[in-house]
């Protein structure tokens, strides 16, 4: 390999790199015991971030076919013994999310992924 070609090759990692991540939001201080829903972009890397009002276990489920089938994660459920914040770092490869909460306690989550 030429130096020319390792320094593209650096020069597309670092621009891979740079670019800015997304943010997806699925609940916004919402009552979600029916469940909602998000299609996940084709991330290298994404964190889940929850917040509960209170007691509540919330279920993730993944899929890896656009929505059709899913599957839970060991993570899941996610059990809130009281109101607060948590911060979860994933990393499967899947096109879609699910996130069902055991009541209506409110509940707010985002999605941050890195390209």
């Amino acid at each position: 390999m030429t130096n020319q070609s390792l320094n593209d090759l650096q020069l597309i990692f670092y621009r891979r790199r740079a670019q800015p991540g997304q943010t997806i939001a699925l609940a916004d201080e919402a009552d979600i015991s029916t469940g909602v829903e998000a299609t996940l972009y084709p991330f290298h890397r994404w964190t889940l971030y929850l917040r509960a009002a209170g007691e509540v276990d919330v279920t993730l489920e993944l899929s890896p076919d656009g929505g059709a089938t899913f599957f839970t994660p060991e993570e899941s459920p996610v059990k809130f013994s009281q109101a607060g914040d948590m911060i979860i770092e994933m990393g499967y490869d899947a096109t879609h999310i699910r996130l069902t909460g055991s009541d209506g306690t409110l509940i707010t989550a985002f999605i941050r992924g890195l390209m």
